[in-house]
Parts: structure tokens; C-alpha cells; sequence
């Protein structure tokens, strides 16, 4: 582990040495052991030397070099670094714990994590933090007396028996903790995580942490809340649990300004201690909140419970309130409200009319009232001060007078045919949504955002000045101008148009003219910054694409006369069938990472796909292209069962590719008689029925799922904030390949298709899934005959739910899976 050849002598002057990730084997310089060096960076080497002797060395890291094997040559080597006080062997491959370190005795910092170890035999009295986190330790070794951080997470522990008196952080998520001894104490801990365990019941709190500031319990299994919390506790979190209430009141919790009681079974929401500023309650079965009079919550998320009405927060000063997803049919009881509100969210309630007190408060900002039964609004409406203003999914087919401060109106899949001359009226306006109606007619809308998908418009005049999306979808238009300056996307595609005009922009982004009768040439010089265009069922043509710099996608129809011309991943190659419909939205992301296949593999096969990416577009667009060719590769007897070999050989592209992003990945291949199903992350494949009801084909694989997580911990990762390694919420992807640990191989199935039953497949990606449940995709998709028109209105419907992601859907007809389109008109 020592001596070597003669080299220079390092500069004398300095104190510090960092060499780290240059696959060194030794030090390019000699250290005399009296040189004044204080800290060594050799991390990410493949050292296989040092000094065994530096008198003023204090921190030495040695992480990420493989020293098992150096460490099993040198059993007896003794360490002189008399001032050393860090030593970090953070993933070196270690299996047994090296001894010379107990010969240290100044070290105080340690750090043995992502290593092999079983079993350690610490002798370093005055240590004050160990890290063993991702070892297998089955049992917690002897403690120094003195120290005061402890990680020994995502080991095998499987019972936590042990006390210390001066420890004031330990760490111990992910074991196999099933037992908490009520005889244990840590007088001094005040961060105390003990999340992803599986503890069912737990101690009095006080009596094992008296002082803790921190208690982190998320997803144990916990049924019972925990008692007798001491008014130490800042933050507090026992969410993704069991929990059916809350034994003990939590009003003593004067220094509590963090509470996560999320995803459990809760019956009624507790008073809230009167200091807590951040508040998570959703996804429990809340029937009651009991009066609020906490003076510090600006933001109440009460999203997925059984509420009924609204809840008292009169004494509060809660600005944005969240009820979604309740059963709430009334909200006559405004006097509950607090004056401060700002903004409310109502989706998806039972509401069938608007309360004039309601209306009175005088502060509210947004109001969003989707999905419910709501008919007429009150003339009062236009008295108030609202900006925003959301309105999808209710029965209106008019509107009153509404405020002039309105910048914001949405009335999506309503029952709109004409649109409100009101509209027109409101100067202030940058988002009108009006898609998913049977609107025949428009004049210019004064808008930056318009999406009037989905309608019967014949005819459109000239684009407002100002605007910068337009999305005219599924209408009947014959012919369209694209000459707004401020244009940057526009979708006129499944209309009518037989003439087109564009005049050239440095503005435009996103031009989608698909399922047009339509003759033209596209010359990308006018339009230098497009990124993406879509000609599919179309007979235009491209100019000047080869040298494009910005061009991200074209699709276009397959065709295997001039595939092998068009080998380029920029491009897109569709079968336009009949019986498939897609849409894509960008939302309110800055760029589309997401990618479609959608492909005729044989005369029986057919090959769908969503792919999601993240952190980039690239993997998600390699992807989309190489798949297919995999697929053609093998031939007409591909199989789900090449599917993991494929995925390999993709993943084995995009690192020879240098891609440092990832996807996730729902596939489906549809042959008349079953569907095959593939896939990684949480995008979707649904069956759904002719009643509507549906059938998932598959599971979201998240990192906070108890099997993924399994898995993950198998391949040694962590989570963090429920993410793979702090970083990731999926536990399985295409790419990501510096993120160590991430699962690649698919889940798949195999679903027969009933015949009698069985109507269409959807295939999504998870920022439609945010915001609609899969029950909910079958009830849209179901009332809507036409697939491309069904996936286009569930995109507008979660993008008007307030989906914060991209969307993508892909409907396919599981009824008629024969007859191509040789040409679309």
C-alpha cells in the first residue's frame, strides 16, 4: 500500500492535493511524511499506493477506488496520520472492515458507505460521525461513546434494540426494521429518519427521543399514529402509512412547522398546531376538518379525500385551498372561507350551482370549479375580481356578464355552440380555452394562449397580434392563414384544408398540419427555429431539412420506398391508419420530451409506443426510431419475449451514444387476437371497455412502491424525497445510465382480447395520469367513436386539470383492426 519510484517532491507550499477522477494507480508526487499537506483528494482512481506516513495530513478521500484487493495484500499495514480527522472510503468495494483504522485515533469523521460490509469492529473512541449507509449489516455494531451522527441506512437491520446517549442524527431508513424496542433511548437525538421500514407500531415518542426536532416515518406500515410526541418536533412526517386517525391531539406542538400526514387512511383532519407553515393532508378519507385557527398555513391541500362541505378555516389565513377530488355538493357555507383566500380548486366535486356569498370574497383570484354539474353561473360573477376563471366539464352553454380582470377563461367539453360574445369583451385576457364543444363560428380572439380543439369551425379570420399558441384541431376549416408574428405553436391538423398559406417566422416552433387533404412544400429556411412538424396523411413535402439546426421532429408516413433515404432519428415514420389516433401537447413545459411510435410491423402486428423522457429529449427520440428498426430487425416472428433484448441493445446505443438523459416506456403490440404489453416507468396501457370501465395492463413503477423499492435496494440504491438516489421517481427507465441502479428490465403481460367486449387501448404517458384516473380515461374515451378526436380530448381535458407535464396519448380501435390507408382521401 506504500513505497514506489522516485518522483518530484509536491510543492511545499501548498496544503491541499486534489487529483481526484484521473485513473491514477499512485500519486504522481513524493510527500515527505513531514510535509505540511493537510487534505488529500484521491477519489475516483484506481490507487493502489500511498504514504503511510503524513504527520499533518487531517482529511484523506479515497472514495470510488477499488481497494479491496490492495486492503487483503496489506492485512498489517499501519497508518501514521497522527492529525488525521476525516478519512472518506466512500464505494471502494470493501467487504471486511479494514483494522489499521482503529489505529487513528484523531479520526472523528468516517465514511464506510456503498460498500459489502457485513460486520465492523470500530476501536475509534472519539469518532463523532459514521456513515455506513448501503452495507449489509444485519446488526448494529458497538458504538463510540462519543458520537453524535449515525447512518446506517438502507442496510438489513431488522430491529432497532440499541440506545446511545450523545447521538443527535440517526439515520436508519431502509432496513428491514419491524421492531422498535419500547427500552431504548437517545436522549439528544434530534434528527431521528426511520422512513421505508416496516414498523407497525411504535413506542412513546418521548421516551425514546425527548428532543427530537426531525421524525421522518414515511412509508412503514404503520397503523396506529404514533403518541405521546414531545414539543421539541419542528417537522413531522408519517405520510404513505396505514393510519385510520390520529390518536392524540397535536396542538402542544408549539415549535412544529412541518406536517406530512399524506396518503393514509385518516377519518378526520386534526387541529393543526398553531407555528406550522407546511401543511400536506391529501390523498386520506377525511369526512371532517375541525376548525382551523392556525394563523401560519397560506397553502391547504385537502386533494383526494370525502369531504362533504366546505371546511371551517374562517380563523385562518389560508390564501390557496385545494378540495379536489371530494364529494362536496354545497359550498353555501362562504361564511367558512377566510378572507385571505386567493385561490380555490373545486375539481371534481358534485357542485351543481355557484353561491352568491361564495362569490363576495373579495380576494379570490382563481377560481376552478372542472368537473362538476354546474349549469348557469350567477350575474353577480361579474362584481368580483377574478382572474382565472375554469370552467370545463360542467353542462354551460352560456355565460353572463363576466369580470373585465379576467385573463384567464376555461370551458372546456362543455356544451357550448356558439362562442360567448362575452368573451370578446375582455381585454385583459392570455388563456382562452373553449376545445371539446360544437363552437361553429369565431371572430379574432384576443388571446396569447386559444385551444379551440375539437369544435365545428369552418372558417378562422386573421390571428390576434399577440397570439403564440393556436390549437384548431379536429374542426372543419378548409383553408388557413399562419401569419401571426407571435406565433410559436400552432396545430391545424384532422381539419379540411385544401389551401394553406404561410408566410415566413423566427417565432414559430411547433407547425402541425396532419390528416389534411393538403398539397405543399415546406421550406424550413422560412421558419428557423421550428423544432417540430407534422405532415402525416398529408401530401407535403419538406425543404431544406437536412441542414436544419433546430429541427427536433418530423413525423410523416411510412414508407418503404424511401425509409432507407430517411434514416435519421429527427424523423418520425407513422402508419396512418385509420384505426389509430394519437395527440401530443407540449403544457406548460419549456420543450416536448416525449416520442410516439406507431408502426405496422406485419400484416398482423402493430407496434405502439409512448416514450417520456426526462432530464432531455434525446433518449425518449433515439428510442421512438430505434425500436422499430429492432423490431424489423428480427421479422415477422418478433415477440413480447424479444422486448428485454431489445431494450439492451437500445440502452447499449444510447451509451455509445453519450446520452445522459432517460425515458420511460409503454409499448403495446396489437395483433387481433391479444395485446402484448411492455413497459418501464409510469406511463400507461389501458384497456378500456364498452361500458367505459377499463382494465390496466399495467403498474406504475415508482420508486415509493414497496416491491420497486425492494428491487432498487437489491441493485443498491436509496431513495431520497422518494426519488431513485435522490434523483429519479420512477424505478425503472431507458438511459439514465449514470444513474447507477435504475432498473431496465420491462414489466410485461399479455392480454387476450375479448371480442365482445373490448373496444380501444390507450397508451399514455403519466402527465395525462396526473391529473385523470384510469377510470376516467375509459369514460372519455369511451363516449368519443373517433380515436384520433378521443385522444385529442383526453389531452385537452388533463392539460385543463392542470397537468404541470407534457401529454401524450395514443387511442387505438380494438374492433376494426383491419383496412389501411393507402390514401387518406
Amino acid at each position: 500500500m506504500g513505497g514506489g519510484v522516485s518522483k518530484h517532491v509536491f510543492d511545499p507550499n501548498k496544503e491541499v492535493l486534489k487529483i481526484n477522477g484521473r485513473n491514477l494507480t499512485d500519486i504522481p508526487f513524493a510527500i515527505p511524511e513531514d510535509h505540511p499537506l493537510k487534505q488529500l483528494d484521491l477519489a475516483q482512481n484506481h490507487i493502489q499506493r500511498i504514504p503511510l506516513k503524513l504527520l499533518n495530513l487531517e482529511l484523506l478521500d479515497l472514495s470510488q477506488n477499488d481497494l479491496r484487493q490492495v486492503l487483503a495484500d496489506n492485512p498489517d499495514v499501519i497508518l501514521e496520520y497522527p492529525k488525521l480527522k476525516t478519512l472518506n472510503l466512500t464505494e471502494c468495494n470493501i467487504n471486511e472492515y479494514p483494522k489499521m483504522i482503529n489505529s487513528l485515533k484523531t479520526i472523528r469523521v468516517l465514511n464506510l458507505d456503498r460498500n459489502y460490509l457485513t460486520q465492523i469492529e470500530l476501536d475509534l473512541p472519539g469518532l463523532k460521525s459514521l456513515n455506513l449507509m448501503i452495507n449489509y449489516l444485519t446488526e448494529m455494531p458497538p458504538l463510540p461513546p462519543k458520537l453524535l451522527k449515525l447512518n446506517v441506512g438502507f442496510n438489513n437491520l431488522k430491529t432497532l434494540a440499541f440506545s446511545h446517549e450523545t447521538i443527535t442524527e440517526l439515520r436508519l431508513s431502509g432496513n428491514n426494521i419491524n421492531y422498535v424496542s419500547p427500552d431504548i433511548s437517545f436522549p439528544n437525538a434530534k434528527l431521528v429518519d426511520l422512513s421505508h421500514n416496516h414498523i407497525c407500531e411504535f413506542p412513546p415518542i418521548d421516551k425514546l427521543f425527548p428532543k427530537v426536532e426531525l421524525l421522518q416515518l414515511t412509508a412503514n406500515f404503520l397503523v396506529e399514529s404514533p403518541c405521546s410526541l414531545p414539543d421539541t418536533l419542528i417537522k413531522y412526517d408519517i405520510s404513505y402509512n396505514m393510519i385510520p386517525h390520529i390518536k392524540e391531539p397535536l396542538t402542544h406542538l408549539v415549535n412544529l412547522t412541518h406536517l406530512d400526514i399524506s396518503n393514509n387512511l385518516i377519518d378526520e383532519c386534526p387541529d393543526i398546531p398553531p407555528n406550522v407553515k407546511s401543511l400536506t393532508t391529501d390523498h386520506n378519507h377525511f369526512k371532517s376538518v375541525q376548525k382551523m385557527t392556525n394563523q401560519n398555513v397560506r397553502l391547504m391541500i385537502l386533494l383526494e379525500n370525502q369531504l362533504q362541505e366546505l371546511p371551517d378555516l374562517s380563523a385562518s389565513k389560508v390564501a390557496t385551498l385545494c378540495l379536489n377530488r371530494n364529494e362536496i355538493s354545497d359550498i353555501s357555507h362562504a361564511e367558512r372561507i377566510p378572507d385571505t383566500i386567493q385561490q380555490i380548486e373545486l375539481i371534481s366535486n358534485k357542485l351543481t350551482t355557484l353561491n352568491l356569498e361564495f362569490l363576495a370574497k373579495e380576494n379570490i383570484k382563481t377560481l376552478t370549479l372542472t368537473n362538476n354539474g354546474i349549469t348557469t353561473l350567477p350575474k353577480e360573477i361579474v362584481n368580483t375580481k377574478l382572474k382565472a376563471l375554469l370552467l370545463g366539464e360542467n353542462p354551460l352553454s352560456s355565460l353572463p356578464k363576466l369580470p373585465p380582470t379576467l385573463n384567464c377563461i376555461s370551458c372546456n367539453s362543455c356544451k357550448f355552440t356558439e362562442f360567448p360574445d362575452v368573451v370578446y369583451t375582455l381585454t385583459k385576457l392570455t388563456h382562452v380555452d373553449f376545445s371539446c364543444n360544437q363552437i361553429t363560428c369565431v371572430a379574432t380572439i384576443p388571446s396569447v394562449f386559444v385551444n379551440l380543439n375539437c369544435n365545428q369551425i369552418d372558417s378562422f379570420p386573421l390571428i390576434y397580434k399577440n397570439t403564440q399558441t393556436l390549437l384548431l384541431a379536429h374542426n372543419k376549416l378548409r383553408s388557413f392563414k399562419i401569419a401571426g408574428k407571435a406565433l410559436v405553436n400552432c396545430d391545424v391538423s384532422h381539419n379540411m384544408i385544401k389551401e394553406i398559406f404561410l408566410n415566413p417566422s423566427n417565432e414559430i416552433h411547433v407547425i402541425k398540419l396532419a390528416f389534411n387533404p393538403l398539397k405543399y412544400e415546406i421550406d424550413l429556411n422560412w421558419f428557423p427555429n421550428i423544432d417540430s412538424l407534422d405532415i402525416c396523411a398529408t401530401k407535403c413535402r419538406v425543404l431544406n431539412m437536412k441542414d436544419h439546426k433546430r429541427l427536433q421532429e418530423v413525423a410523416q408516413d411510412y414508407d418503404d420506398t424511401d425509409f432507407i433515404q430517411k434514416r435519421n432519428a429527427t424523423i418520425k415514420l407513422f402508419n396512418c391508419h385509420k384505426t389509430v389516433g394519437y395527440y401530443e401537447f407540449i403544457g406548460v413545459r419549456p420543450t416536448m420530451e416525449d416520442s410516439l411510435i406507431m408502426r405496422q410491423i406485419n400484416k398482423e402486428t402493430r407496434l405502439i409506443a409512448v416514450l417520456d423522457g426526462h432530464a432531455g429529449n434525446k433518449t425518449a427520440c433515439v428510442g421512438a426510431f430505434y425500436i422499430p428498426e429492432l423490431f424489423t430487425k428480427i421479422g415477422a416472428n418478433a415477440l413480447l419475449n424479444d422486448i428485454p433484448a431489445i431494450i439492451h441493445e437500445l440502452n447499449l446505443k444510447i451509451g455509445k451514444m453519450g446520452l445522459k438523459d432517460g425515458a420511460t416506456l409503454a409499448l403495446a403490440i396489437v395483433k387481433p387476437d391479444e395485446i402484448g404489453i411492455a413497459h418501464l416507468g409510469d406511463a400507461r396501457c389501458v384497456v378500456i371497455r364498452k361500458d367505459g370501465s377499463v382494465l390496466e395492463l399495467t403498474v406504475d413503477h415508482k420508486a415509493t412502491d414497496r416491491m420497486e423499492y425492494d428491487l432498487l435496494k437489491e441493485k443498491r440504491c436509496f431513495l431520497q424525497f422518494g426519488r431513485v438516489n435522490g434523483t429519479l421517481a420512477v424505478s425503472r427507465t431507458i438511459g439514465d445510465l449514470d444513474l447507477e441502479g435504475v432498473l431496465r428490465i420491462p414489466g410485461m403481460t399479455v392480454h387476450k382480447i375479448n371480442k365482445e367486449n373490448d373496444i380501444r387501448l390507450l397508451v399514455a404517458c403519466d402527465g395525462i395520469f396526473d391529473v385523470l384516473s384510469s377510470a376516467e380515461t375509459g369514460k372519455i374515451i369511451a363516449a368519443e367513436p373517433d380515436c384520433a378526436r378521443a385522444a385529442a380530448k383526453l389531452v385537452s381535458i388533463a392539460y385543463s386539470r392542470g397537468s404541470a407535464d407534457n401529454m401524450s396519448a395514443i387511442v387505438v380501435n380494438l374492433e376494426q383492426q383491419t383496412g389501411f390507408l393507402s390514401k387518406f382521401f
